[in-house]
């Protein structure tokens, strides 16, 4: 009934790729909604992709850009792809023009936020067909690895009320103030 091969524990299902849509030869935005066929000796893993404007289709794993599957170094970029490159530390869209494979140039007309278009060439490993998650102020700093800067010391005997709080150290010290009495006199 089910295959002997368990999905992974980070598995590909929801991953944010760019599928090839076959029809025009262009990579469009998508998630992956599940796996058809698993990968063979004579053909490909077949994936459905939701594309963002809402269609569904089943898509060879060569025919997948993104994270776990095809690099954009191993594409060929037609004319009229929307892509995304970074432009004076902001992420910037643009449309390819041409893509020349053999010198490794891909020209992208660039439209900049004041209105002005303009061409620009860029290496194939400088484009990105999928929009970046950082912030255009984040994009050239580089990624915090926050586990290191979490630094909880348990002890077996904290309650998870106690957790959020800070502990306090008991004190080696007892200040005991001094009764006076005022009716004596010395």
């Amino acid at each position: 009934m089910f295959g002997n091969k368990r999905l992974a524990k980070r598995s590909i299902i929801g991953t944010r790729v760019c599928g090839l849509w076959p029809q025009d030869g262009r990579y469009y935005p998508g998630m992956i909604q599940s796996q058809v066929s698993e990968e063979s000796i004579t053909s490909s893993a077949v994936y459905v992709v939701r594309f963002d404007d809402g269609f569904c289709q089943h898509v060879k794993s060569r025919c997948i850009v993104g994270p776990g599957f095809q690099p954009v170094a191993t594409t060929t970029l037609k004319q009229g792809q929307k892509v995304f490159i970074t432009l004076n530390g902001r992420e910037v869209c643009g449309t390819v023009i041409f893509h020349d494979r053999d010198i490794d140039e891909v020209v992208i007309n660039v439209r900049t936020p004041t209105g002005d278009d303009f061409d620009t060439g860029r290496r194939l490993e400088d484009v990105r067909l999928l929009e970046s998650r950082k912030s255009a102020r984040l994009v050239d700093q580089p990624d915090t690895d926050y586990s290191k800067l979490a630094d909880l010391h348990l002890s077996n005997n904290t309650t998870p009320a106690d957790v959020g709080s800070k502990k306090r150290m008991p004190s080696h010290v007892i200040d005991v103030p001094v009764m006076t009495s005022p009716d004596k006199t010395e």
